[in-house]
């Protein structure tokens, strides 16, 4: 459905390495995916653009939405999701391309001390009694400089190891 596109700026490089478009109802569709900083150096703050067309290849709508890590090492993937609430235009989306880019060059000097220890996870009911898959575990900071505005992303893909879908929290 979607093309594929590398963003070289410099010596950035970033690929979308996967990608899909999900319908989530009510009007609203996401387009969630990875991408891959193929770059020799660390980069930040990665945005993916979505250019949406119709079912006669007129564009209809743009949207971006930002990579969920705010930094990327080489080799490293992130997830990022595009939100468009518009019922309109996710009813009339035939076809997207999608692009990489960076929104800034500003990188934090951080260092890599936090450790992910996931404890359990599996589908539970939620308090109105639908099923959720959860994710529980700890998150360890190992180093020796506090860490501030700390979150966890879960990742998942299916049995063949493709993405599906991210949540943060």
């Amino acid at each position: 459905m979607a093309q594929q596109q590398q963003s070289i700026d410099r010596d950035i490089a970033i690929t979308i390495v996967s990608h899909s478009l999900i319908d989530a109802g009510s009007g609203i569709t996401n387009i969630v995916g990875e991408v891959r900083n193929d770059s020799p150096e660390k980069i930040g703050w990665v945005q993916v653009s979505a250019n949406l067309y119709d079912a006669a290849g007129q564009l209809i709508h743009l949207a971006d939405g930002p990579v969920q890590l705010g930094e990327l090492r080489p080799g490293e993937k992130g997830s990022f999701g595009i939100y468009i609430d518009d019922a309109a235009v996710s009813e009339g989306i035939a076809n997207y391309t999608l692009s990489a880019g960076l929104e800034s060059d500003f990188l934090q000097d951080k260092t890599a001390a936090l450790m992910v220890v996931v404890d359990k996870h599996g589908m539970v009911e939620s308090p109105i009694g639908l099923p959720l898959y959860q994710v529980t575990g700890n998150v360890t900071n190992t180093g020796n400089v506090s860490a501030q505005y700390v979150y966890a992303i879960a990742s998942f893909y299916d049995a063949a190891g493709n993405f599906v879908d991210f949540d943060a929290t």
